[in-house]
């Protein structure tokens, strides 16, 4: 079976589940039926033993996929994703990499060796992919960046339509450990123990969770053609000369952009710290949300110079507007996310509101009209509008707008409509001078990333939630 032959088949069986899909969706149910469920599931079943096929395909032809950009990044994602020399899998990988020794290993205080070297010859693969020379330091293979690995049909189905749920978690919560300190009661007499430190309260992370595509092991630029207008007929007398009905194409394109940040480890914590404090815990679990919550934060507001642009900065998204200095949310401005999404022809796919948890404690109290006694929300505060609702302390609580101060930000949108996209390993570099003469190492982490939004219509944003009004 040829590798044209195979993609062929892909699309006829993705174009089956779609309308299983929708057939669902036209009967306005919340689920698929149990004939549909088995349909479905045979059709995915049959489309990834397809892509697996297609991977051994290319793999004895010693050639990556040139048909289109989906499959290229399938067939990346898919070589990385694979068993490695050792016989480890990326998540038996992410359990015995120590960060810890790693950073010993940058600082020149140990021979590379063992999950160590591993990890760096897999990243230094992704490297000589992009046509990158070796940095010093150890490196880290990109797919660290995330709990779970993707198979090549997965990562072909986040590129392509699809409304399926890639629900992933970005954190690995860990348990560490923290010194009580003594009392003056028994003085030095009284033993010192370690106890389970007390974890910052951190923002959920949650733009996955409600559908964004992720895509991790990306090389070379990833560029997206978009249609941007569709043909339309005109009406002609019998014999008139009939005008061009034609649509046109435009492109977005995702590049790297440049994601890092550093630490300070002291070199006695290093010596002491792993009989009585879990520093590898401690490192990974900082960096790994760091890393994250930065992500995310871009993807909802955007950044600054150098940063991708976000959500709220994308041209062309839909606007629902509170008051000239902000104001308070209401029913009818609730109804005005859907219908603005609803007349760009953009009210499908995984959609959901973004709100602060302000602005959730708002709906709450506020009644849809004076004599219903039915709130904006209710119960749980988990839907509204047969739709989830994410509370999020990430997005933009620090908005002005003509003499309104500190409003907040909220999103309604196909979420499946954003993509997040990593590109190459993630590097880890020592520098011992920096901080030399305070007995102190500082390790800079390096990641790449870019972000896209694939219609601008199909997210609206209020961005002047005054939660005082």
């Amino acid at each position: 079976m040829k590798e044209k032959d195979i993609l062929e088949a892909i699309a006829l069986k993705k174009t089956a589940m779609e309308a299983i899909l929708a057939e669902a969706e036209n009967d306005e149910r919340m689920s698929m039926n149990e004939d549909e469920q088995k349909r479905f599931d045979a059709f995915k079943t049959e489309t990834e033993a397809l892509a697996t096929t297609l991977q051994s395909i290319q793999a004895l032809a010693g050639i990556k996929s040139t048909v289109d950009v989906s499959t290229k990044i399938g067939q990346g994602i898919a070589v990385r994703s694979g068993m490695i020399a050792t016989g480890d899998t990326q998540e038996s990988m992410r359990k015995r990499f120590s960060i810890c020794e790693a950073l010993t290993v940058a600082a020149g205080e140990k021979k590379m060796g063992g999950i160590v070297a591993e990890a760096h010859q897999t990243a230094q693969e992704e490297l000589r992919d992009m046509g990158k020379s070796e940095p010093k330091g150890v490196s880290i293979p990109s797919f660290f960046a995330s709990k779970n690995p993707m198979t090549a049909a997965e990562a072909q189905a986040r590129i392509e339509m699809s409304t399926k749920d890639y629900e992933r978690e970005l954190l690995e919560e860990q348990k560490r450990d923290l010194t009580v300190g003594v009392t003056t009661a028994g003085g030095h007499a009284v033993a010192t123990h370690t106890q389970q430190h007390i974890e910052f309260l951190r923002a959920t992370l949650q733009v996955e969770t409600a559908g964004a595509r992720v895509l991790t092991g990306l090389t070379g630029n990833v560029k997206f053609p978009r249609q941007d207008s569709i043909p339309s007929i005109s009406w002609e007398g019998e014999q008139d000369s009939t005008a061009a009905a034609e649509g046109t194409l435009e492109q977005f394109t995702l590049s790297p952009k440049r994601a890092s940040g550093y630490a300070d480890v002291s070199d006695q914590l290093r010596i002491q710290g792993m009989s009585n404090f879990n520093v590898e815990d401690f490192i990974r679990t900082d960096l790994n949300y760091a890393v994250g919550y930065g992500v995310e934060d871009v993807a909802l507001e955007g950044g600054a110079a150098n940063a991708p642009s976000g959500i709220t900065q994308t041209s062309g998204i839909g606007s629902v507007a509170l008051g000239p200095n902000g104001g308070a949310i209401t029913w009818a401005k609730t109804v005005e996310f859907i219908t603005d999404l609803a007349a760009a022809n953009a009210y499908q796919g995984r959609l959901g509101f973004f709100i602060t948890p302000e602005m959730a404690g708002a709906m709450f109290t506020t009644k849809r009209d004076a004599g219903s006694g039915i709130f904006i929300l209710n119960d749980n505060g988990k839907m509204l509008m047969g739709h989830p609702v994410y509370w999020s302390n990430v997005l933009p609580k620090d908005l002005t707008k003509g003499s309104g101060t500190a409003l907040h930000a909220a999103l309604f949108g196909s979420w499946d409509e954003l993509i997040l996209a990593q590109f190459g390993p993630i590097t880890l570099l020592e520098d011992p001078y920096t901080q030399a003469l305070t007995g102190t190492k500082r390790f800079v982490i390096n990641s790449y990333w870019d972000i896209g939004v694939r219609h601008a219509a199909s997210f609206s944003a209020i961005l002047d939630f005054d939660p005082t009004a």
